[in-house]
């Protein structure tokens, strides 16, 4: 009898035992699978500056003792470092190139990455790209690291399940779940700035998420959360990793973004011009000029067309298409859905760099001026620097600079903020115009030089 009672415990254990790891099991689920497949690859971004310690002789707010003091007191005492969190980061390489958001990165110190296994490094920055907040960071020493697979961000479905990991606050590899819950969203950020084909999701995304991965449940990457919507409550962003792929290969390979050259201006459609055009369209934008040697020309787009789309995204605004259009570097492919008088087109488009042979006409539709290096004698004559100098031979009847008084002869020192040496300079600075409305100008005439607000068509 009490031999009997002895064996119903001995029977009971290996049935408990199987039951608590089949429930175990149940429990893995793919949300588990990805996050602990993909946080190895998300890094903590911080910073470090070194903080200035005041002397016990700062009190004699003197200089000349300061600094004395300062030497003798520096000498022995350890500086004093500062770390503060800025972020967060994906290794998309073994090598060990970061994908982060280029507001994390900008103006900060010596740059830390941090793994999840608490192991630290020293990081630089690659490039960045600040019109489409992206950036790319090379871990110093170390590798292969651990790297997060990319996906197709094209792919996603309203209603997905998604998965952000980041260091919200500071509070290292913090996991949120949601869905997917819009896309192709278009935001105004507290600073006016304009993003477009945002991925929006309910998976919270707070300051020191941005730059973290936004995941599938198959632990693929397929977009890059960014914290910059200030009035977002229980809304989270994310920049499609589709759109960083294009950037991302530039950033590595040149340390900055070859953006393509279209060949054509826009702008708004004014109510007096929707009449002229007899257009009933809800938006689009007015081609006002196309280059017929350029890409836009090649295809078959004409003044006079109305943009509606280009790629998936629908363009109602200025800031809409220039974000849309920044995305595209040279060579990649893109559609434009047009309205022709009534008739609806589609014309592809592959961008292009800027070609040298288009920077006097391109300069004379948009500036109204050609240009051309000045003479020893012209830069001895207006104290240019030596072998350098960039004057105007020929300014366009009714255009932009006629229409400010500049005249053959004058000498420009500054176009939208750089300085002008040279042609190369004038190149850089005209093909820099193409997305812009306005810039200022610094022009020399005589010994006298005046900056001027210049419109552009």
């Amino acid at each position: 009898m009490i031999l009997s009672r002895l064996r119903i415990p001995l029977v009971l254990i290996p049935v408990i035992i199987l039951v608590s790891t089949h429930a175990f099991a149940n429990r893995v689920t793919p949300v588990v699978e990805a996050v602990r497949k993909l946080s190895p690859s998300v890094v903590n971004i911080s910073t470090e500056q070194q903080l200035r310690r005041e002397g016990p002789f700062s009190y004699f707010h003197d200089p000349v003792y300061e600094k004395f003091f300062r030497e003798f007191y520096d000498r022995r005492q350890s500086p004093k470092v500062q770390e503060t969190p800025l972020g967060s980061g994906v290794i998309i390489d073994p090598n060990g190139y970061v994908l982060t958001n280029a507001h994390v990165i900008l103006r900060s110190g010596r740059i830390k990455v941090t793994l999840q296994d608490g192991t630290s490094y020293t990081a630089g920055v690659v490039g960045a790209e600040k019109s489409l907040d992206l950036a790319i960071l090379k871990i110093q020493g170390g590798g292969p690291f651990p790297s997060a697979p990319m996906g197709d961000s094209k792919s996603l479905m309203i209603g997905e399940t998604v998965v952000a990991i980041g260091n919200p606050f500071g509070l290292s590899h913090t996991v949120t779940t949601g869905v997917v819950s819009a896309l192709h969203r278009t935001i105004q950020t507290d600073k006016n700035r304009v993003y477009v084909d945002f991925i929006q999701t309910d998976a919270s995304i707070n300051p020191g998420n941005s730059g973290g991965p936004l995941l599938t449940i198959d632990g693929k990457v397929i977009g890059i959360n960014t914290a910059i919507y200030g009035q977002g409550q229980g809304i989270g962003f994310a920049i499609p990793i589709d759109s960083a792929k294009q950037i991302v290969e530039d950033l590595i390979r040149y340390g900055r973004v070859h953006y393509g050259w279209f060949g054509l201006r826009v702008k708004e459609l004014t109510p007096q011009l929707r009449r002229s055009l007899h257009y009933s369209g809800s938006a689009g934008l007015y081609v006002s000029l196309v280059f017929n040697d350029s890409p836009a020309g090649k295809s078959g787009i004409l003044k006079g067309d109305i943009i509606e789309s280009v790629g998936s995204h629908h363009i109602d605004k200025l800031n809409a298409y220039k974000s849309v259009i920044l995305a595209h570097t040279v060579g990649n492919e893109v559609e434009f859905h047009l309205d022709r008088r009534g008739e609806k087109i589609k014309r592809k488009v592959v961008p292009t760099g800027f070609p040298r042979k288009m920077v006097n006409p391109y300069s004379l539709a948009l500036l109204g001026i050609e240009v051309s290096p000045a003479t020893r004698g012209e830069a001895a004559k207006l104290r240019l620097p030596k072998g350098s100098g960039i004057i105007i031979r020929r300014v366009r009847k009714g255009g932009p600079a006629a229409g400010l008084g500049l005249q053959s002869g004058d000498a420009l020192l500054e176009l939208d903020d750089k300085e002008l040496r040279t042609e190369e300079d004038f190149a850089k600075a005209v093909a820099a115009l193409r997305l812009k409305t306005s810039t200022v100008i610094l022009v020399q005439r005589g010994l006298y030089g005046n900056y001027l607000s210049f419109p552009l068509p």
